[in-house]
């Protein structure tokens, strides 16, 4: 998290290609709340995010299918969002042993973000994924209104994030 600039809500996001988990830490009751959008497509998302517009939303979702339109629209509520890299992000779990959730990994990620842990992956600025989705072809999810997780609406591997952390 930076410095505590305006925020007043983490979050972290398990997305899937049928249902997102959310979980989120109002940071000035410490009030834990959750939900779960489903189907998880734009419009889902968006109906969903509405109620964080101009709050002081600071979110962390992991690289995986999907995340590029939910950067789009969280960042069309202003968010400020974190792209954690999948692999680093698991290894950082307890080795307890408990039965793995969408709410334990969307906790998860909340966490990592509070505490400055999360491992982050670069996110392209919105005109370089558009130069490169025009390069290959692909139909990327700024382009189509189809759900997350089709095939109309996956980034190609060209667009998909970096496994270097970048500082923003």
């Amino acid at each position: 998290m930076e410095g505590g600039g305006g925020v007043s809500l983490v979050m972290g996001l398990d997305q899937h290609r049928a249902q997102i988990s959310a979980e989120w830490l109002d940071t000035m009751t410490a009030e834990v709340s959750r939900a779960r959008v489903a189907p998880a497509d734009r419009a889902g998302v968006r109906k969903f995010l509405k109620r964080f517009a101009g709050e002081g939303l600071e979110v962390a979702l992991e690289a995986t299918t999907g995340w590029r339109f939910l950067v789009e629209e969280l960042d069309r509520v202003g968010a400020e969002v974190h792209l954690a890299e999948p692999t680093e992000t698991s290894g950082l779990k307890s080795k307890k042993k408990r039965a793995k959730t969408d709410w334990a990994d969307a906790r998860h990620l909340r966490e990592l973000l509070l505490i400055g842990r999360l491992p982050e992956s670069w996110i392209p600025l919105a005109h370089i994924l558009d130069l490169r989705g025009q390069r290959c072809g692909c139909a990327t999810p700024s382009r189509t209104s189809a759900p997350s997780g089709s095939s109309a609406s996956r980034p190609c591997s060209i667009t998909t994030a970096s496994r270097s952390a970048a500082t923003y």
